[in-house]
């Protein structure tokens, strides 16, 4: 008895989706073209921008005869704007700086908590606040982290989580502030 294997064929979605496939497509010539792709393709997949968008400027774009690459990223730019998403001239860098402050509410005011320990849940960066209750990361590739405070002001130990989306958007605050309750 022969079995037979079939192998799923990846849905159109899909197959666009793939920056490989969209540089052979787009006949990109150079790592910074390269680089936007996969920074459209990183916000596609964060639902940050629409697939809609994405794939109406791209089919456009891969019907030029030449320079596709250049109309593709004139069309998503302009697309993504009448969608309300901003979006950059330059790549983000691909790595890219978490930066914060974590504070605690007391009596309406908003005190620093300085050494609160600092956190991207699921990887190896962690530190403390300085005494202004401000925290850096540096170099985190994009991505979708929740970063997780614990400490305290006044005996009173609290843990606070947000989630930051890299890479940022030109509106997107660069500068987190988590605020224990």
């Amino acid at each position: 008895m022969i079995a037979t294997v079939t192998m799923a064929r990846p849905t159109l979605a899909e197959e666009i989706l793939d920056p490989t496939t969209l540089k052979a497509a787009l006949k990109t010539t150079v790592i910074e073209e390269d680089n936007y792709i996969q920074f459209l393709v990183t916000l596609v997949d964060q639902g940050r921008l629409s697939q809609a968008v994405f794939h109406t400027s791209f089919r456009w774009a891969r019907q030029k005869s030449y320079l596709r690459f250049q109309f593709f990223k004139r069309a998503v730019i302009a697309n993504a704007d009448r969608a309300g998403v901003t979006l950059p001239e330059q790549t983000p860098p691909l790595q890219q700086t978490i930066q914060g402050k974590v504070v605690q509410r007391v009596l309406l005011v908003d005190v620093p908590v300085a050494y609160a320990d600092v956190q991207i849940v699921g990887t190896s960066y962690k530190t403390k606040t300085d005494i202004h209750g401000e925290f850096s990361f540096a170099d985190v590739p994009w991505g979708v982290y929740i970063v997780e405070a614990d400490g305290g002001v006044l005996q009173l130990l609290r843990k606070v989580a947000a989630q930051v989306k890299l890479p940022y958007l030109p509106n997107d605050a660069t500068s987190l502030t988590l605020r224990f309750r």
